[in-house]
């Protein structure tokens, strides 16, 4: 049973990630790289050094005691030995934002709206905002999760960046630690006078990376998501944000967080600061606004906003497109559109005449890869990609409602080749100890009206109703184990090597449990026949397996293919597609 991880932690995770940095020996000076990006991959790789292993991870949660109570004071001293003050923090005009779901999105919906304001300049001309954003994970590549005015950190910059970072961070080795303010229970403990690690771990490397990027480029606004959790998180280092926001909340991370909504909310609550507001979406899980409400009046909030989608949409005036698809993005949508207006009056130009206009325009434009994501790409035309991360039961009922809402909408007209509706199926695993029989149930209970594929809305062969055709569950890993580790090394792209996932198990177990946690499930009672069940090692072979299913006579509906469950999937899927732009070809 996860603990509720309400007492003090040490420093495990500290120490653990400090062994693990230590024994993967990471270069002291960076290498000599003959181009842009071989000095990308040179730093991305010295970067991977610093992640936590699977094992290391697994014996912390064990534990129960993965939260790190050090996590603030040591941020604050890496900050300080790479020259980051808090003063430089207070000129990025922070917007923190946590939450279980939606935080990413919602991230990338205040920074595309804040991109679409603009300042006075000198000569009395007006400029965009200049917008840093800060999130995670990456899908294709470690850049992603820096962001300058929308685009990630280029190669070459972002090499240069990260080995600033690593030289000032190697200069400053010896540094030893205050006595922590986050949390007075370890003053007076040896865990209060223990040496800062040389290096932070591979997350907060990143924060602090972040912040020399975002400082260095002189960003109007630095929108930074949370990690995990928020009180405890490396990017509440933040001392004075202008405003926070908190999206829907959900039971995950259990073992960091604690395993009810109300030490989840909690945690969360942890971004709030003294005078600064909070705007939070509705919360429909337990107790969760009362624990907000609470936590806002004990942090001394300016105020705290719970924000009611629609509603606040509405202030713009009409009908307002949102560029990322599912109804729950309205929820996000809300949450970052008050969060804008609240960090315009607070510290950016006043709103003017243009700004609803711009904002609904940037609203539409919003793009967030692996979000309620389709694909159609013209090298597998037998097939269309439905990709939505999605790892809490909450989320992967807003995705079911989604990919069914996608079956209605794209109902094919009857073909010369088939009158059949087409073939669905199901790409998911779940990572980091989750549960698979509390996360399916949305998916197995998934049916599609046979009608949905007939122009008419007459059921062409008889079904009332049809279930997916094909469910797979998958590993994270792009490709199938290569003969050597020469090959394996050569296959796998430096930006998606993740110590914290543990070397696959040829037997697939993980992949075992999850199909037998799907069967153990009721079958639709409208579906007239069950899916097929199948594991793969390798998002390759999962492809190459439903290929084999696919009607490719021209004409022929394409397969609808829902990839989703766990960001790693997500990514294996998208760097898959993104080096394979041919299906393979009919066996």
């Amino acid at each position: 049973m996860a603990s509720t991880a309400t007492g003090t932690p040490g420093a495990t995770v500290a120490a653990a990630a400090a062994a693990a940095a230590a024994s993967a020996s990471p270069p002291s000076a960076p290498p000599q790289p003959q181009d842009a990006h071989d000095a990308y991959e040179q730093a991305v790789l010295a970067l991977n050094s610093l992640q936590t292993t699977a094992a290391i991870l697994e014996q912390v949660r064990k534990k129960g005691n993965l939260l790190n109570c050090q996590s603030i004071p040591e941020m604050q001293s890496f900050l300080s030995r790479i020259g980051v003050t808090d003063a430089d923090l207070a000129r990025l005009r922070i917007i923190h934002i946590a939450g279980t779901k939606g935080k990413g999105s919602t991230a990338a919906m205040v920074e595309r709206m804040l991109r679409a304001c603009s300042v006075p300049t000198a000569d009395g001309r007006r400029r965009p905002l200049r917008t840093g954003l800060f999130t995670s994970p990456h899908l294709l590549t470690v850049a992603e999760r820096i962001r300058i005015d929308g685009a990630p950190l280029p190669p070459s910059v972002f090499a240069q960046t990260f080995w600033s970072v690593w030289h000032k961070l190697e200069q400053t080795r010896h540094a030893t630690m205050p006595n922590p303010s986050a949390d007075p229970a370890l003053a007076g403990t040896p865990a209060a006078q223990m040496p800062v690690p040389a290096k932070p771990n591979y997350f907060r490397y990143l924060t602090v990376m972040a912040f020399e990027a975002f400082v260095a480029h002189g960003v109007d606004v630095a929108i930074i998501e949370c990690g995990v959790g928020g009180t405890y998180d490396a990017t509440n280092v933040v001392p004075q944000p202008v405003v926070t926001g908190i999206t829907s909340l959900g039971i995950d991370h259990t073992a960091v967080l604690g395993n009810t909504i109300e030490s989840i909310a909690q945690h969360k609550a942890g971004i709030m600061k003294p005078g600064v507001p909070c705007v939070t979406t509705m919360q429909h899980a337990g107790r969760a606004d009362a624990v907000l409400r609470a936590e806002a009046q004990r942090h001394g909030c300016a105020d705290q906003l719970a924000v009611l989608g629609d509603a606040a949409i509405a202030r713009l005036g009409r009908a307002v497109p949102i560029g990322l698809a599912g109804a729950h993005q309205h929820a996000n949508a809300a949450v970052a559109l008050t969060l804008v207006q609240r960090w315009l009056e607070r510290a950016g130009p006043a709103l003017h005449a243009h700004v609803p206009a711009a904002l609904r325009a940037a609203l539409g434009a919003v793009q967030w890869a692996g979000r309620a994501q389709t694909l159609r790409l013209p090298g597998w035309p037998a097939c269309v990609f439905r990709i939505d991360g999605a790892h809490t039961p909450e989320s992967l009922a807003a995705c079911a409602a989604w990919f069914a809402g996608t079956q209605r909408a794209a109902a094919p007209s009857p073909s010369p080749s088939s009158s059949l509706p087409p073939r669905r199926a199901l790409v998911f695993t779940c990572t980091h100890g989750r549960q698979a029989g509390t996360l399916l149930p949305a998916l197995r209970a998934l049916t599609f009206s046979a009608a949905d594929a007939d122009a008419n809305g007459d059921p062409s062969d008889g079904r009332a109703a049809a279930t997916f055709d094909d469910v797979v569950f998958v590993t994270s890993d792009v490709y199938e184990p290569p003969a050597s580790p020469t090959q394996a090394a050569a296959s796998t792209k430096v930006d998606y090597q993740n110590a914290n996932v543990g070397a696959r198990d040829a037997a697939l177990p993980a992949q075992h449990e999850m199909a037998a946690a799907w069967r153990r499930l009721p079958a639709p009672a409208a579906a007239a026949m069950d899916a097929a069940v199948a594991v793969a090692g390798s998002v390759e072979a999962a492809l190459a397996r439903l290929m084999q299913g696919a009607d490719r006579r021209p004409g022929a509906p394409p397969m609808e293919i829902l990839v989703t469950g766990s960001l790693y999937l997500v990514g294996a899927t998208l760097t898959y597609l993104e080096e394979n732009p041919q299906a393979p070809p009919d066996r």
